[in-house]
């Protein structure tokens, strides 16, 4: 996946669309995990870690 790539076409998507915040963090959980796992083979997610903190 080309990141900066994807982050502009988001940027852009989201300047002529109206979209919700939960699907904005939503995008942005999912940038930071493919971020992260890039070249692994496989990785473990922890159902606890993506949920959000309420305070």
């Amino acid at each position: 996946m080309n990141y900066i790539y994807e982050m502009n076409s988001f940027f852009d998507l989201i300047e002529t669309n109206s979209i919700s915040t939960a699907a904005m963090n939503l995008w942005h959980a999912l940038m930071n995990i493919n971020n992260n796992v890039v070249g692994k083979r496989n990785f473990r997610f922890h159902e606890r870690s993506s949920k959000q903190k309420q305070v």
